[in-house]
């Protein structure tokens, strides 16, 4: 038998990888088993005409490349796998997930390959991702392939199917979502479907639990006028301008000592197009602030935030008196809590009156408090500041049940009579008089990692999502 040379075993290779894509992922949108036709293969990634390819080809070995996706949980890293690169999640210990961050909609075909690592934890894709409590998984676990949801942290099962397999076989898993209607195959073959509106749009990618599987290839074909992928940006859903707000948040990898900014255009970027996965990001609905424990605080604190800082509608910073009536309206939802610099609790600042700072730091604090790296179930809505710490003696944790992944509106007051009031979703939840008269005053509203002094960078993080923010004076 002739022995190929070098040039020869690439051919072959390039030959036999473009002849497994174009039968068994389908080209360019067609969600076909089966196409005539050879699709180009390219080891970098595109995204366009509704079409995302990623082969994992191009990047350094290491860290994913976060431009591109946005790392839930878990440690996803490109990998040699005997001269091939492949995405694996490294650690193996809890459930991990990686997102493709630009493309947010309903209707798609989905597509991965898939190599198991382990026979009885889950492998697979995730699609209509909202958050970590909310999306739909179809996975290889237990010589079954599933398809399931998780709705507001809990799981149901759509379909199973028996479906043999090992350690050394990859599988290509596909999902179709069109509406209510989810098709999920394994190789070409319908195993599982279900019809179920619990969700209706979201994000893409994969997902593990205990398994430190390889991923060769991941598409998601999709309409591209119903994507928000490329078409809005965090301060443009939010509806905020330089002149209203400064973008405090952080550059670089948080896993890698990144700078923090309290004017992020201070670092070049642009404030109107301004967008990093990492830290400020849009689903086109909400504006997502996310941030980590143990990374650098401001100059006046030891706790890192990802925030807007209210200004004066001309660019300059905002300061104001009590006199009149000043208030601040949002909406929120905070999807999950970070982990203490303690461990035991994870307790995140969601929008707060800011004093001078000389007698009075911040006049009140709105958080949620709850356990280490929370990210479903029940809170405590805890009132820290000036209003509770000084005038009451301590903070002050409200009565009422309050839950992760659940949207409210809150409306902060300070005004001429001198009282501090929250409301929540039109009802008044706190009174106080302050004792003292204060101005140089400011809204603040965002993610503020509460007690994280003096810990280290773990990868845990808090993600708080705003809408509807507006600010009055009169």
């Amino acid at each position: 038998m002739k022995r190929l040379n070098g040039m020869g075993k690439l051919c072959l290779a390039l030959l036999a990888v473009g002849l497994f894509f174009s039968c068994e992922m389908g080209v360019d949108g067609d969600t076909s088993t089966s196409s005539t036709e050879v699709e180009e293969i390219t080891s970098k990634v595109t995204n366009s005409d509704g079409v995302f390819k990623d082969y994992f080809g191009g990047y350094d070995l290491g860290d994913i490349d976060l431009s591109y996706y946005t790392e839930v949980s878990g440690s996803w890293e490109i990998v040699d796998v005997s001269g091939n690169q492949k995405l694996q999640e490294t650690a193996g210990s809890s459930t991990a997930m990686l997102i493709q961050n630009e493309i947010y909609t309903d209707d798609v075909t989905l597509i991965a390959k898939v190599k198991s690592q382990s026979l009885t934890t889950d492998a697979g894709i995730m699609a209509r991702y909202n958050n970590s409590s909310n999306y739909y998984t179809m996975f290889l676990d237990d010589g079954q392939v599933k398809l399931k949801k998780k709705v507001s942290g809990s799981w149901t099962t759509l379909d199973s199917a028996s479906y043999s397999f090992t350690t050394s076989t990859t599988v290509t898993l596909k999902m179709i979502l069109d509406g209510t209607s989810i098709k999920g195959y394994v190789d070409g073959t319908l195993y599982v479907e279900a019809s179920d509106s619990s969700i209706s749009s979201g994000y893409y990618g994969v997902r593990t639990y205990k398994n430190t599987a390889y991923f060769d290839a991941f598409q998601i074909y999709y309409d591209d006028d119903s994507s928000s992928s490329g078409s809005t940006y965090p301060t443009q859903v939010l509806g905020i301008t330089e002149k209203t707000w400064k973008i405090n948040s952080f550059v670089g990898d948080p896993d890698d000592d990144p700078t923090y900014y309290d004017d992020i255009t201070d670092s070049g970027v642009d404030y109107d197009t301004y967008s990093d996965s990492n830290y400020f990001y849009t689903d086109g609905e909400w504006t997502y602030f996310k941030c980590y424990r143990g990374l650098e605080g401001s100059s006046s604190s030891s706790n890192p935030r990802v925030e807007l800082r209210e200004m004066d509608g001309s660019g300059d910073e905002e300061y104001w008196t009590n006199e009149g009536t000043n208030s601040m309206e949002w909406t929120v939802r905070v999807d999950q809590l970070s982990t203490d610099a303690d461990g035991d609790e994870g307790v995140t600042c969601f929008g707060q009156i800011h004093g001078p700072g000389d007698s009075v730091d911040d006049i009140i604090r709105v958080q949620f408090k709850g356990d280490a790296s929370q990210t479903s179930g029940a809170v405590d809505l805890k009132i820290s500041g000036y209003i509770t710490e000084d005038v009451m003696g301590s903070s002050q944790i409200l009565d009422d049940t309050y839950y992760l992944d659940t949207e409210y509106t809150f409306k902060i007051t300070y005004n001429s009579d001198d009282y501090v009031r929250l409301y929540c979703d039109g009802e008044q939840i706190f009174s106080q008089k302050m004792d003292t008269d204060e101005d140089d005053n400011y809204f603040k509203v965002g993610n503020y990692v509460q007690q994280s002094k003096g810990a280290s960078y773990d990868g845990s993080s808090a993600i708080v999502a705003v809408k509807d923010l507006t600010v009055t004076h009169e």
